[in-house]
């Protein structure tokens, strides 16, 4: 049994849904992410407590605290789940720059004996995790800038899902100093590492490239691409008689022309590459 069956048996309860994708209609959650955290065997805290919100329940009840298929579930990225209380304790510690358990009871707003006795227990509640894992999210050092990290797959589904980057979201952040923008990133800035050699020597294999999600052809350049739900990243040029070139840098792999703006359920613009790291 997966650790989060248990939280998505209590969301069939509560929304009284019958398949998956009822309950994705519910919630109001692309089907395509669903799969992502079933495969990632895990929920984003700032969505367990919308959930938890929404349906007036405590977060302990939705994660089925007392259900030990789910105990263990940790729901952010950054805290690993195969430690112990004080060894997690202690990574939360060094994500957030904290010395002391003194300090880190401080910025929880808690007594330290409660980390004391979590420790004691060897067990942090979910309840206390999530919360944790939320915090984690916002804490961004005042000189740097977090982004999204997605990756270059969505999970299975064929093309239903052109129309969602979140299917691509990893959950994860990147951290990036913030002397690196020229204008701050917004919500829909995203970063995505490439792979492959179809665009040297622009980009090298394992570059990273930070793009503005926007559906819409923005000038020539580099964009981040979905075709037939895998992201790559490509030159587009738009010629005179509406044809848009799609390029390949290196010129052992070929480049290809679609006629722009036309219906193609297997190709999408994602968005415009602003910054690459090489």
């Amino acid at each position: 049994m997966r650790q989060i069956d248990g939280i998505l048996d209590t969301l069939r309860k509560i929304t009284k849904s019958k398949t998956d994708k009822e309950m994705c209609n519910i919630l109001e959650v692309p089907y395509g992410t669903f799969d992502i955290w079933k495969t990632r065997d895990s929920i984003p805290a700032k969505r367990l407590l919308e959930f938890a919100k929404r349906f007036n329940i405590s977060v302990e009840e939705l994660t089925n605290a007392k259900n030990e298929a789910t105990q263990d579930v940790i729901i952010d990225n950054n805290i690993q789940s195969n430690l112990n209380a004080r060894e997690q304790l202690n990574q939360i510690k060094d994500l957030w720059g904290l010395k002391s358990d003194k300090e880190l009871a401080e910025k929880l707003g808690i007594n330290k004996l409660t980390l004391d006795n979590w420790v004691r227990r060897d067990k942090i509640s979910n309840e206390w995790l999530i919360k944790i894992g939320q915090m984690t999210d916002n804490q961004t050092p005042s000189n740097f800038y977090s982004l999204r990290k997605v990756k270059q797959k969505a999970s299975a589904g064929g093309g239903a899902y052109l129309d969602s980057i979140e299917v691509f979201d990893t959950g994860e952040i990147m951290i990036i100093d913030k002397n690196f923008f020229k204008v701050p990133p917004t919500k829909k800035t995203k970063i995505m590492q490439v792979d492959g050699y179809s665009m040297i020597p622009v980009l090298l294999p394992d570059s990273w490239v930070i793009f503005e999600e926007n559906k819409e052809f923005k000038g020539d350049g580099l964009y981040v691409l979905n075709y037939s739900n895998q992201l790559m990243v490509k030159m587009l040029q738009l010629l005179p008689d509406g044809v848009l070139s799609i390029i390949s840098s290196n010129k052992d792999y070929k480049s290809y022309e679609i006629k722009y703006g036309e219906n193609n359920e297997h190709f999408a613009i994602v968005g415009k590459v602003i910054k690459s790291i090489i």
